[in-house]
């Protein structure tokens, strides 16, 4: 359809809407039989369902094309057809001689949709010698792996706002497939992954027609499916330094996984762990490259003194990407030999860095001495959202229906953080009971895992929970990372760590505001997933914790929305995001 209308659009002095048919007719249209289209549909109709050449034979065929001779006189037209569905070889040569016909008959051109490529192309000439034909061939290939998923989630039901935290429109779903150092590079296409691999052939490899099909009619436990692959780390090595180097990240990430209690992320480390163990032996060690280049050498000395110097040039060209590939392996090793002692380093600083704003905010509590209010509109209902500083304890608020959201763990085991044992302090044994009763979603060698990272469960409503909760309601959500972990600043320095970071944190807030729309709760506390260090990455993971509540908090039913930040500094950072994002101080409010 796109090609056609290319076509019919670069033209647009020659053809007009009307004068363009496409045959067979699509599926639902009817005909007028009285019509041109009727009587080129009715030819169509009559070859395509016979499985002989019917061309000369058939009387009802031979009145159409006497019909067809008088309609087509001076007319100008452009006819697409369709020769997909034309499965015999009879029809076929019936359907050659029948275009013949038209282009000899009427000043015509014809796009010709055909699954026979260039044998068509071929056919079609050789019976219509003397014919006006303008022959041009369009080679559409398979879609890339990017546009492929953009046409799959314009049609899929499950990439709205209401079925998948993770991704809520097509732009989020292809981020979430492919990540930025891979939309970055030359050719994406290099990336051979087990994850692409899998993720692609879900989506019907890039052929508009499958990915049509794929989006349409993908089940639910299926979608499910292909988001789980999804989540899973993507890498790209070329060497074996980069092979080593990827290992060792990941093995890092893994290990504070586990540490962590996701258990879930852990198991998906592990796969791609073992993926880049099975692939040590497609890459040659520096030793086997110094080996290559020394037989290399010898083979062009061997054909300058035979004066082969085509060959020799040849070699000269080979041996000089071979020099590059080898400086680059001893720099990757290098850097990777140097790699533990400047790790421990940054984290040392890191850890000193995070005393120092401790301490300096310590001496800065008058920053900001009272809640800060703002109105975002909901279309039938206003919502206050208020900004203060504290911990979540504090939250209070005068309507029965009100929750607050907790940051957990995979396994939702709340003892693991000084966050969570807190809760558990504060909820007691109601809390430690229902926490014990939710449903495991998955289990693993590291543990049962209750709540995948990205999203959310619900506990209560419980009186008892009330008795020393600020809610009866308590939404336990899993982040990226763990609440005020020592490593997290060094993990996000990691661009495709933070890139994944980025998107469970926004589907961790979505996750918890779908509980609470589905709780009717009339009011929310809840504090940022943030991390220690300031800089650019706590910024962006503040802005985009206060971007998705305001886009969710509209589908809610929620008319109080109270974020508390760890410290006054946090707290005025907020409220400076919030009147760039357009939304004013309203004093009345509070």
């Amino acid at each position: 359809v796109t090609a056609v209308a290319h076509y019919a659009m670069e033209r647009r002095k020659l053809f007009s809407i009307d004068d363009i048919f496409w045959i067979p007719a699509p599926d639902g249209i009817e005909t007028d039989p009285d019509s041109l289209y009727g009587d080129l549909s009715l030819c169509c109709n009559l070859i395509r369902t016979s499985k002989e050449d019917n061309w000369d034979t058939n009387d009802q065929l031979l009145e159409c094309r006497e019909r067809l001779q008088i309609e087509l006189e001076e007319l100008r037209i452009l006819l697409v057809v369709d020769d997909r569905s034309f499965s015999s070889k009879g029809s076929q040569d019936a359907l050659e001689k029948f275009i013949s016909f038209l282009l000899n008959t009427a000043t015509a051109k014809v796009i010709l949709i055909t699954a026979r490529g260039n044998e068509s192309s071929s056919l079609l000439s050789s019976s219509t010698h003397g014919s006006r034909i303008e022959e041009s061939n369009i080679e559409i290939s398979t879609l890339d792996f990017r546009s492929t998923s953009l046409l799959f989630a314009s049609l899929s039901k499950f990439i709205c706002s209401t079925r998948c935290p993770l991704a809520h429109t097509n732009h989020e779903f292809a981020d979430l497939l492919e990540p930025p150092f891979v939309a970055r590079m030359p050719d994406p296409s290099v990336v051979s992954s087990e994850r692409r691999a899998d993720i692609f052939a879900r989506m019907g490899n890039g052929l508009p027609a499958a990915v049509i099909d794929a989006a349409v009619n993908m089940k639910k436990e299926d979608f499910m499916e292909l988001i789980k692959i999804a989540s899973r780390p993507e890498f790209h090595v070329e060497s074996l330094s980069e092979l080593e180097k990827e290992l060792h990240r990941r093995k890092v990430q893994k290990e504070k996984a586990v540490t962590d209690k996701n258990f879930l992320r852990a198991v998906d480390l592990d796969s791609t762990i073992e993926e880049l163990e099975g692939m040590r032996p497609e890459f040659p060690t520096l030793k086997d490259l110094k080996e290559e280049e020394r037989l290399m050498k010898h083979e062009l000395a061997d054909a300058v003194s035979n004066r082969r110097y085509d060959a020799a040039n040849d070699l000269k060209r080979d041996l000089l990407t071979l020099k590059k590939k080898i400086m680059k392996e001893r720099r990757l090793t290098s850097d990777q030999e140097s790699d533990d002692p400047n790790s421990k380093l940054s984290q040392f600083q890191a850890q000193m860095e995070s005393l120092i704003e401790d301490a300096d905010d310590s001496f800065k509590i008058d920053d900001l001495d009272r809640k800060v209010c703002f109105t975002v509109n909901c279309d039938d209902r206003n919502c206050t959202f208020v900004v203060s500083y504290g911990d979540i304890y504090d939250f209070s608020h005068p309507a029965e229906a009100k929750g607050i959201v907790c940051w957990s763990n995979e396994a939702c085991d709340l003892a693991a953080t000084v966050e969570g044992q807190q809760l558990l302090d504060h909820g007691g044994e109601a809390l430690q009971k229902d926490i014990g009763s939710l449903r495991i979603v998955a289990t693993s060698p590291y543990g049962d895992a209750r709540c995948g990272t990205g999203n959310a469960v619900i506990l209560g409503p419980s009186r008892e929970y009330n008795a020393k909760l600020p809610a009866p309601v308590v939404i336990l959500t899993v982040g990226p990372f763990s609440p005020g972990g020592s490593q997290t600043e060094s993990l996000l320095e990691d661009e495709d760590f933070f890139h994944y970071s980025k998107i469970m944190l926004r589907s961790s807030y979505r996750a918890s505001m779908v509980l609470a729309r589905h709780s009717e709760l009339q009011a929310l506390g809840l504090s940022l997933l943030t991390t220690r260090k300031k800089g650019v990455a706590y910024e962006q993971l503040v802005q985009i914790g206060l971007q998705t509540l305001v886009e969710e908090v509209k589908f809610s039913h929620l008319t109080d929305l109270h974020i508390i930040a760890k410290t006054p500094k946090e707290a005025s950072l907020m409220v400076a995001m919030m009147e760039k994002m357009g939304y004013p101080i309203d004093d009345d409010e509070c």
